[in-house]
């Protein structure tokens, strides 16, 4: 039971903290600093990957929502 609660403690913890980071860089202000200091290929790069790993992440949810009526 402890470790069970544990890990999902530290699911939690990393999933808000997963959360926090994209909102952050959502904003043009560190998007702009970002672009500035990795290049503007990169962070494109970087920003398509991470669009993709969402997209595959979402998936089983897209799925069931187009079996829901």
């Amino acid at each position: 039971m402890k470790k069970k609660a544990k890990k999902l403690i530290t699911a939690l913890i990393l999933g808000s903290l997963g959360v926090l980071a994209v909102r952050l860089c959502q904003e043009d202000e560190v998007q702009d600093k970002l672009m500035s200091w990795m290049g503007e290929d990169l962070f494109l790069a970087v920003l398509s990957k991470a669009r993709l790993a969402g997209d595959v992440l979402a998936w089983p949810i897209h799925f069931v929502r187009a079996l829901l009526p």
